[in-house]
Parts: structure tokens; C-alpha cells; sequence
């Protein structure tokens, strides 16, 4: 019984990732058909001996804006990141690297306008 509830943990917390040439590809939240990606940057911190770099994302949209995806792509999947709540107008994405490791993510926010029908 305990293997099958780490199973069903592992397959759960890899349900939002995919691996697409050699990139982790991470997602959060769902898009609707016809949504609008607000915000797509690259980012290179570079590495530092035996230091954590860290980043900071924030995107703040106008008043009709409504953020309801996340998606992450990672060529070397060795960053910890936090997302501020989806379904806002405002989102932030915190990006930590592992020890002497940069940072190499694209970053990409999706919704839609709430005045659309």
C-alpha cells in the first residue's frame, strides 16, 4: 500500500512536466482555445561558485487581464521556482538555481481579456 501512494505522489508531481529535446517544459494552470500570451522572455543569470542565483518575474497586466497559465522551459532543468497565485492580473515567478549553477529559462504567461466575449 505504501508503494502504490508513493507511485501515485511521483506520477502526480510529474503530471505538470514534459520533456521535450532535452528540455523540461513546465506548466501550470490551463489556457483556453484563443489565448493571449502576455509575457515570453528568455533569462541567463550565469553561474557563480558555490552560490545560489536567484530571480525574480513579475508581470503586472491591466485591469482586464486574466493570467490562467504558466509555462516554463528549462534546457537544464536544475531551477526551483514559486508562482504567485493564477487567475489575476498580477503574477510572479520566483526562480532559485541549484549551488554553482546558472539560471537558463524561458518564461511564457497566457490568458485571456475578461471584456472578450
Amino acid at each position: 500500500m505504501k508503494n502504490i501512494i508513493i507511485i501515485i505522489a511521483v506520477l502526480a508531481a510529474l503530471a505538470d512536466c514534459a520533456v521535450i529535446n532535452n528540455e523540461l517544459i513546465t506548466t501550470r494552470g490551463t489556457a483556453r482555445p484563443g489565448a493571449v500570451i502576455f509575457f515570453d522572455e528568455s533569462y541567463y543569470v550565469p553561474a557563480v561558485p558555490d552560490t545560489i542565483q536567484r530571480l525574480d518575474v513579475v508581470y503586472r497586466g491591466n485591469s482586464t487581464t486574466y493570467i490562467s497559465q504558466v509555462r516554463i522551459e528549462e534546457p537544464r532543468p536544475n531551477v526551483n521556482f514559486n508562482f504567485s497565485p493564477l487567475g489575476n492580473t498580477y503574477m510572479q515567478v520566483r526562480l532559485a538555481s541549484a549551488v554553482g549553477m546558472p539560471i537558463q529559462v524561458r518564461i511564457q504567461f497566457l490568458g485571456h481579456y475578461t471584456d472578450w466575449p
